[in-house]
């Protein structure tokens, strides 16, 4: 029986990712269980040299875990990227999977085109009372349209370009705005239910507080 494996997630050449440990996602078309997948992430889009991830999901390799979720969608959590995290770069990803038959033949797909994604390093503004400023907002949105273009998901508008904001202390809009796209974006990455805000922002009412940036900062730093 044919096999194929592609990279669904993230879009090729789109955007960027803040995560060090970001959730790659595969559509492998089959009509028969899939027993074996190999992933590769690699500096060289040859994948001739730099291999930093070579594993088999056939091995059973307890650093690292393959997840399936009805044979379409599968996710790879990279932790053992040294140093148990991926560094700022430029990285390429390809898989390939293998099936079985009724008759216990089996079929290896052709490795799937390879997807280039970036890995930046958010470098977050120190987040504190004194300096809690527009450009830590800034760094959000930045932020946030990468990961948005990084998996594929719509960009969104804001309400204002912060331009006249300078140096004045974020509104409560600024945070609201900016829970939905990362919520998305974290449900979208890791398949689970969107994540729940410890408190309500309400504008004029809500005192804006460090927490309500580290939150946001934190969602995307999973996404």
């Amino acid at each position: 029986m044919a096999i194929t494996i592609a990279v669904s997630s993230p879009v090729n050449y789109a955007g960027f990712t803040v995560s060090t440990h970001p959730k790659i996602k595969f559509a492998i078309t089959t009509d028969c269980p899939v027993v074996n997948a190999q992933i590769q992430i690699s500096t060289d889009p040859t994948f001739a040299t730099n291999i930093i991830l070579d594993r088999d999901w056939g091995t059973h390799d307890t650093s690292f875990r393959l997840y399936d979720a009805g044979l379409s969608l599968w996710y790879l959590y990279p932790y053992d990227v040294e140093p148990n995290n991926l560094p700022a770069g430029v990285y390429y990803v390809r898989g390939k999977a293998t099936n079985r038959d009724v008759n216990a033949v089996l079929t290896t797909s052709e490795w799937s085109d390879a997807c280039r994604f970036e890995r930046k390093d958010p470098n977050w503004t120190a987040v504190g009372s004194l300096n809690w400023r527009v450009a830590h907002i800034r760094e959000l949105r930045e932020a946030v349209a990468g990961t948005l273009a990084f998996r594929g998901l719509p960009a969104v508008a804001f309400t204002d370009d912060l331009a006249d904001l300078e140096g004045t202390r974020p509104r409560a809009v600024h945070i609201t705005e900016l829970r939905t796209p990362v919520g998305l974006a974290h449900e979208f990455a890791l398949g689970a239910s969107p994540p729940t805000w410890p408190d309500e922002i309400i504008a004029d009412v809500t005192a804006i507080q460090d927490k309500h940036l580290t939150q946001l900062q934190t969602r995307l730093e999973y996404c």
